[in-house]
């Protein structure tokens, strides 16, 4: 190797990427087509560069795409379950707002009439329900002490009354139980065999009507309107 060929070796990268001087590049070819040696390590350079770039290192790439493929899927996953937990939520609050009977009717919105005893010494009332609403359920409790709690009960979201309904739970008869024996009623409140009943309330514990207490006498249904609670009890929907 000549001292002019590690001058060359110096250039050769230059020559090679095109980016040296039109003289170099003069220089570098008359010395290539005289050395077979700076013409191998020419042959050399290009081939490594090739190398180069048709193998690049892709470990780190494939590094950077695995992790956004996990950060993606962990994305992905987050999303769908709060997905899930919003229509869960959203549809749990509409059924207990459209399903769950939780709402007290107001007295005010109750018209209690013909409250009288039956023949067979049980006790009927008329309960109408005075605005626009469907009632859903009417519940009783009995304490022990033999006190009952009769409560019409809506849902939060309140159904609109259909207007060709006449009878129904809003406006009908209701028949309290007090002696036990009132097998031939379809509907009727009752208290646990073991229990002396002692009163008979219509609301909640903090609003309430009085329908029955012991000592109280009511006066007897006529005939008439005996039959109309039967009537009555064969057309409206069950509320117990």
């Amino acid at each position: 190797m000549t001292s002019s060929c590690k001058i060359i070796e110096d250039l050769l990268p230059l020559y090679y990427d095109n980016i040296c001087s039109e003289e170099s590049c003069q220089l570098v070819e008359e010395h290539l087509n005289q050395c077979e040696h700076c013409r191998t390590l020419l042959k050399e350079i290009s081939s490594d560069t090739i190398s180069l770039q048709n193998k690049p290192n892709v470990k780190p790439l494939q590094s950077i795409r695995s992790e956004w493929l996990k950060l993606r899927k962990k994305s992905l996953l987050k999303g769908l379950a709060a997905g899930i937990c919003i229509c869960l939520i959203l549809f749990g609050s509409y059924i207990g707002l459209t399903q769950w009977c939780v709402a007290n009717v107001a007295t005010d919105k109750m018209d209690v009439t013909d409250v009288c005893q039956l023949s067979d010494g049980n006790i009927a009332f008329h309960l109408y329900i005075d605005d626009q609403y469907e009632l859903s359920a009417v519940t009783y409790t009995v304490n022990d002490d033999g006190i009952m709690l009769i409560t019409p009960m809506r849902t939060i979201i309140e159904d609109k009354r259909l207007k060709d309904m006449e009878l129904g739970l809003y406006n009908g008869c209701y028949i309290v139980n007090i002696t036990g024996n009132a097998t031939d009623y379809q509907n009727a409140f009752s208290f646990t065999p073991d229990s002396q009943p002692k009163a008979v309330y219509l609301g909640t514990e903090e609003d309430h009507i009085l329908i029955w207490q012991e000592g109280l006498v009511l006066p007897a249904a006529s005939e008439e309107l005996e039959n109309r609670y039967m009537n009555e009890q064969d057309k409206i929907e069950s509320p117990i």
